[in-house]
């Protein structure tokens, strides 16, 4: 029988025919580790060597958000070496193990270098008083809290009821729905609450009484709802993809519809600016969800409703002056006005909520302590990642 050899050329992570390695006498990038283990330390390092006479560029990825480098890519030149000091963030964390592959990516040669992370976070103290919870029945559809009369409200789903809580008083008090409810919204002066249901249907209560005021048959299935104090209410419906933003005249009953550009998608999320005769949303069935621009100087939206092309993550909020927007991915714009043209990219970026989440599931401002409230959470859930109060 004929002996054979075969030259085999093993590489991690990459394909080497993908990018030849154009000095073939240039040796790899060397990583002097392939574990760091943060067991009760906060910070490790590791070093690398660049052996060859050629320089070589890398890059880090795959990096969690409680991992911080000192540095994430650069360039080594022939024969030096660089240190990496990696710092652990457990603020926020609930307790247990924690584990990351790393990858070190260099590019003359081409080389994957894998480094697992692994930390532990004991010993976290009570973030909550766990007497003080109240656990609710069903499934909370929305929520709001009113600061011009300190009312909590709760919509839920099997029960169908709204749930409502005192300034003065911990309790939960339940009043019974006939309807399946979806969304609330309560007027600025705390008197009048709406509350849009699973049908083409919106009633108008008493916000402290809960004596219906009016029963309102609409054109759409509300997902959103806002009140305004023009006697005009707001819909975003909840199905039906390209739609339409419904305006509804609570004088008389006439819903009209605005949006004809192809902006609304089903499920649109709408915020009212405080004081100004505007109302901003995104779509959150989409990506980009955009962020609209709607003008009810007239009562009824306008037709033309301009769109700003950015990503938002699932909602937005205003800050109290509306001169900046907070998105869910946590990212804060300068608000846009109803002047810019139909459709618009760029809209500047002024800052960020840095918490240690992917994204923003809940926020509120406290005047009296200039502090914002904030509900973090991760795009999948586990018992470690679970949505975290900031």
């Amino acid at each position: 029988m004929d002996k054979c050899s075969y030259n085999i050329s093993v590489s991690y992570g990459v394909k080497p025919g993908a990018d030849p390695n154009t000095n073939p006498d240039q040796p790899f990038l060397i990583c002097s580790v392939a574990y760091l283990n943060f067991e009760s330390e906060n910070t490790l390092s590791f070093t690398l060597t660049n052996p060859g006479s050629f320089d070589n560029s890398w890059y880090a990825r795959d990096i969690p958000s409680w991992l911080q480098l000192s540095e994430s890519s650069g360039n080594i030149s022939g024969g030096n070496q660089i240190t990496v000091q990696c710092t652990i963030n457990r603020e926020g964390l609930q307790p247990g193990d924690y584990s990351q592959h790393i990858n070190i990516e260099s590019t003359n040669p081409r080389l994957s270098s894998g480094i697992l992370v692994t930390m532990k976070v004991t010993n976290a103290d009570p973030v909550v008083n766990l007497s003080k919870i109240k656990w609710i029945e069903g499934k909370v559809k929305d929520a709001y809290f009113c600061k011009t009369s300190g009312y909590l409200y709760v919509l839920t789903q099997k029960p169908n009821q709204l749930l409502y809580k005192l300034p003065d008083n911990d309790s939960l008090y339940a009043v019974p729905l006939s309807k399946t409810p979806n969304c609330i919204d309560v007027s600025k002066d705390g008197k009048t609450l709406a509350i849009g249901y699973n049908r083409a249907i919106v009633d108008l209560f008493d916000a402290q009484s809960f004596e219906i005021k009016r029963f309102y048959e609409t054109d759409c299935v509300p997902f959103d709802i806002v009140i305004s104090e023009n006697d005009w209410c707001y819909i975003a419906p909840d199905i039906d993809q390209w739609t339409y933003l419904y305006s509804l005249n609570l004088k008389t009953g006439v819903t009209f519809r605005a949006g004809t550009n192809g902006t609304i998608y089903e499920k649109t999320l709408i915020v009212k600016a405080p004081d100004q005769p505007l109302l901003y949303a995104t779509r959150t069935g989409l990506t980009p969800g955009g962020i609209l621009v709607v003008n009810i100087a007239n009562g009824a939206a306008k037709d033309t409703i301009p769109l700003w092309l950015v990503e938002t993550g699932p909602a937005i909020w205003l800050t109290p002056d509306s001169k900046k927007l907070i998105a869910a991915n946590k990212k804060i714009f300068k608000t846009p006005d109803y002047l810019s043209p139909a459709f618009n990219t760029n809209l500047p970026v002024v800052g960020s909520i840095d918490i240690p989440r992917n994204i923003i599931k809940s926020l509120d401002y406290c005047e009296s302590l200039n502090t914002y409230f904030v509900v973090g959470s991760d795009y999948y859930w586990t018992a470690y990642n679970a949505e975290t109060l900031y």
